[in-house]
C-alpha cells in the first residue's frame, strides 16, 4: 500500500490490489515466468498471510531461496535485534550470490 501524507487513506482500491494479487502471486503462470533470484524471508509466527498461501507461491518461483525465522512475525524488521542481524546477513549474502561478490 501507498500512502498519501497526512490523511493515510490508500491510493489504491481494494478491488485494484484484489485484481493485482490475481494477476500475480495468485497466478502459477506468472510465478513461474519470474526469471531472476528471489530471496523470501519469511517468520513461523506471520498471522497476515496464511503459511499455505506463501509456501505455495514460492514453490512456483524457479529461483527461490526461502528462509524462514522461527518465532518471527509479519514485519520482520520489527523483529528483535537477532532476527533483524540475522534478516540483513542473508539479504547481503544472497546479493552477493547473486552479484558475483560472494
Amino acid at each position: 500500500w501507498h500512502f498519501r501524507p497526512m490523511n493515510f487513506r490508500p491510493c489504491i482500491s481494494i478491488s485494484t490490489f484484489l485484481e493485482s494479487c490475481a494477476a500475480t502471486t495468485l497466478n502459477p503462470a506468472f510465478l513461474r515466468s519470474i526469471g531472476c533470484p528471489v530471496l523470501a524471508l519469511t517468520g513461523s509466527g506471520e498471522t497476515i498471510v496464511k503459511y499455505a498461501a506463501f509456501a505455495e507461491m514460492f514453490r512456483w518461483i524457479p529461483d527461490c531461496t526461502r528462509h524462514e525465522f522461527a518465532g518471527a512475525r509479519h514485519e520482520l524488521l520489527y523483529e528483535t535485534a537477532d532476527v533483524q542481524i540475522d534478516m540483513w546477513r542473508r539479504i547481503d549474502s544472497f546479493l552477493d550470490g547473486i552479484t558475483g561478490k560472494g
